[in-house]
């Protein structure tokens, strides 16, 4: 959450006291901080709490929630990625593994839903094409919902072609890595190309631009930010910076 200096005061002194606070101001406050989460009351076991979320997670039959790593391998070494030296593909037997575990998942979910992550999981479109098949197929079969995939890409192999084959799947959305120095990724020509991409496909598929930053990367993380400004397609892209680990 984010709060302006006054309000961080009287957030401050509600969290210092188990008391009422004096004013209604501050007690709608307190109960706007205990509807967020973040003021917690004195019974509650939050240990068994999320006990209880994780097994209904795991075990539940609401959503079936699967991330899946075609390929280990990618096309850029970026320095924050710490598995930019893995090999390997998924083979055919386990697709066919993937799918019978599948099934009694499916049948016994009302919802669902993939994302798919790498390595670099473009490189692999065909295998994302078969599986994401398959997985429709079981849904239709079991009368479960087919939510819209995501699939996590560092943007190099997201143009017009690549999204209208992810679109035809049921992918909708797609979460685009970059540095905020523009170099770990390849260097100018290849930052360029990702934007662009950025900029020819987010009207097709929902775009989230992540924005890997650390404390001397602030500027060029600004830097990003006025190039999706400069294309127009600021407002229509979500932008959240995450910690890179250099």
């Amino acid at each position: 959450a984010e709060l302006d200096p006054d309000s961080y005061i009287k957030v401050s002194k509600i969290m210092s006291s188990s008391h009422s606070s004096e004013t209604e101001g501050d007690n709608q406050l307190a109960e706007q901080l205990a509807y967020g989460g973040f003021l917690i009351p004195d019974n509650t076991d939050e240990i068994s709490r999320l006990k209880v979320q994780n097994g209904q997670f795991r075990f539940g039959n609401q959503v079936f929630s699967l991330g899946i790593c075609p390929t280990f391998e990618c096309n850029l070494s970026c320095a924050t990625c710490s598995g930019r030296q893995n090999r390997g593909r998924m083979s055919p037997a386990i697709e066919k593994a993937l799918l019978q575990f599948t099934q009694q998942r499916v049948k016994r979910s009302d919802m669902v839903e993939v994302t798919w992550f790498g390595g670099e999981p473009l490189l692999c479109v065909e295998t994302i094409e078969r599986i994401q098949g398959g997985l429709t197929e079981q849904a239709v079969k079991y009368n479960s919902a087919m939510s819209g995939s995501s699939v996590v890409t560092n943007g190099l192999l997201l143009d017009k072609g690549m999204t209208d084959r992810l679109k035809a799947v049921g992918v909708a959305q797609a979460q685009v890595t970059l540095d905020a120095d523009r170099q770990s990724a390849g260097g100018e020509r290849i930052y360029a190309q990702v934007i662009n991409n950025v900029a020819e496909t987010n009207a097709i598929l929902d775009v989230i631009v992540r924005i890997n930053v650390d404390a001397s990367k602030a500027t060029g993380a600004m830097g990003v930010i006025e190039d999706l400004d400069k294309l127009n397609i600021l407002s229509n892209v979500r932008v959240y910076f995450g910690q890179a680990d250099t």
